[in-house]
């Protein structure tokens, strides 16, 4: 993925789905076409919002065309999974180290871990 250039071109609403579109200008001559699906229920049963939709989506293709070989051509429509959604939101909101709290009972004797 070296000499590739990834361009978001916008989103469509197609029945109820999200199509986000992308063009791709590589390693050939060709630009080429991609949209990234998602569905409505990874927006209503996580955090996910409408705004986090172009960076999943582009997030989504680049995995694609990191992973894609000369006899596997990365896919021209994909879908987000619920994998895909959790993912991104761990990467985007990560759990906040916990400090133990000591008593100062502990503290004070030196039995703290």
């Amino acid at each position: 993925m070296n000499n590739t250039a990834i361009h978001y071109e916008g989103f469509a609403v197609v029945a109820t789905n999200r199509l986000y579109n992308f063009s791709v200008d590589g390693t050939s001559d060709e630009r080429r076409k991609f949209t990234v699906q998602i569905e409505p229920a990874s927006f209503f049963t996580t955090r996910l919002k409408f705004q986090d939709g172009p960076a999943i989506s582009m997030q989504r293709l680049k995995r694609e065309i990191e992973q894609e070989s000369p006899d596997s051509p990365a896919k021209a429509h994909l879908t987000i999974s619920g994998q895909d959604v959790e993912d991104y939101l761990v990467a985007q909101f990560p759990k906040k180290a916990t400090k133990k709290r000591f008593h100062a009972a502990a503290v004070a004797s030196g039995r703290h871990e």
